[in-house]
């Protein structure tokens, strides 16, 4: 009967070392019974919307980078971004006038959000700046005010297709609790 026993054991051991980790994929938190929601780990942030100053005469190798925009065009960026999706706390698409499915993005900001725009649009109120959606450029923006320094949310006047606008809508609330997570989600 031992015997039994040890030759089982011995058999789950050698078929799990051979049919490697991917395959059983167990975790403890499975085996325990407290495996973690998606929203708590599994959400990676999607449709992540960033501001980039353009440089026009590029000097600090470290914080610019050379980027192809879609038109074939080289133009240098400020590493750095001024504004991205972790201040943007919702979303709300508004259909560009006599443009078929194409949208703009009204964004509602949060507090810290509300100061960067405020700093954004005097500090780049004459200049372009790229617009980049998940890392890849998406088009040139020039930042508009806001109307009084209560508005909570702003209008971002970029003609989005469809699916890009729809993504940045459906994905926003995620990706701002990604950014910011509850201290409950630790505990």
């Amino acid at each position: 009967m031992v015997r039994k026993l040890l030759m089982l054991c011995l058999m789950v051991f050698i078929a799990t070392v051979f049919c490697g980790c991917e395959t059983v994929d167990l975790t403890w938190g499975e085996i325990l019974g407290t495996k973690p929601t998606e929203m708590e780990f599994g959400h990676q942030p999607r449709y992540v919307i960033s501001l980039h100053q353009i440089v026009d005469y590029p000097r600090a190798k470290e914080l610019e980078k050379r980027i192809t925009t879609f038109d074939g065009k080289e133009i240098f960026i400020n590493i750095n971004q001024f504004f991205s999706s972790s201040d943007i706390t919702d979303a709300k698409l508004v259909p560009v006038k006599g443009e078929k499915h194409l949208y703009y993005v009204m964004m509602k900001l949060n507090h810290g959000g509300r100061l960067k725009w405020i700093t954004l649009t005097m500090n780049f109120k004459h200049d372009r700046m790229a617009l980049f959606v998940d890392g890849v450029f998406y088009a040139y923006y020039k930042p508009q005010q806001l109307i009084s320094e209560d508005d909570t949310w702003v209008m971002l006047k970029v003609k989005f297709d469809q699916v890009t606008a729809k993504g940045i809508q459906k994905n926003a609330k995620k990706n701002y609790e990604y950014f910011h997570p509850a201290p409950s989600r630790f505990l």
